[in-house]
């Protein structure tokens, strides 16, 4: 199983598909459990947690480097509501995603980009 394979098929996409392990696996041709130890064990975190950080990050990066809405950066960044976004937002970088704008990155999210472009899954999938 390839990452890309997945991120040719919509997984890294700009949508609000509500992905689950099941309909992952079945992406990829693998049963549910199958699929999770190999994408723990490929890429460190399971494909839930990986996917909210990989939407995470790249709301960062349009919070960033655009003038977009927190509701349109919701939205291409795959959450159905603002204020799931912003929950999810502030529970991972301690602050809401208004704090972002015009930020620069810092050393810690350079090198999470650093890591996942090193295992072939960076946000350019």
């Amino acid at each position: 199983m390839a990452p890309e394979r997945l991120c040719q098929r919509g997984f890294c996409a700009e949508n609000g598909t509500r992905w689950t392990v099941a309909s992952l696996a079945l992406e990829v041709g693998m049963s549910r459990t199958q699929f999770a130890e190999r994408f723990k064990e490929m890429i460190g975190d399971g494909p839930l947690g990986y996917l909210t950080n990989w939407r995470l990050q790249r709301a960062q990066a349009l919070l960033t480097q655009s003038r977009l809405s927190v509701r349109e950066v919701a939205r291409r960044s795959g959450y159905a509501s603002a204020a799931a976004f912003t929950r999810a937002f502030r529970q991972k970088f301690g602050e809401p995603p208004t704090a972002q704008r015009g930020r620069v990155a810092t050393g810690a999210e350079s090198e999470w980009l650093a890591l996942t472009d090193q295992a072939g899954i960076g946000l350019h999938c």
